[in-house]
């Protein structure tokens, strides 16, 4: 992603968007579907939400699935990873456990 420096899009993401991004981490490739359930979010709604301003923000990518075309599997990005690493580094930086 070039212009947009991963620690201003950092500044933007709430914690709801840390947690998408940190199961997708766990879990290199989910459904869409699987990562809503993952998180026991009720509200669909927020959950689109945040996931488009991830997407937009091309942390993550969507693939389709190797063997079912119609669905489509998610991945993080190299900057989702990056900015993953960004937020660790600067909670172990603050004394973070």
């Amino acid at each position: 992603m070039q212009g947009v420096p991963l620690a201003a899009i950092s500044k933007r993401l709430n914690k709801f968007s840390w947690q998408l991004l940190e199961i997708l981490y766990e879990q290199p490739e989910l459904a869409k579907k699987d990562l809503f359930e993952k998180l026991g979010e009720k509200s669909r709604r927020k959950f689109e939400i945040e996931y488009a301003k991830i997407y937009g923000a091309s942390l993550v990518e969507e693939k389709p699935h190797d063997y079912d075309g119609r669905s489509f599997q998610v991945y993080l990005t190299e900057e989702g990873k990056s900015i993953l690493s960004l937020k660790n580094q600067i909670h172990n930086e603050l004394g973070g456990n």
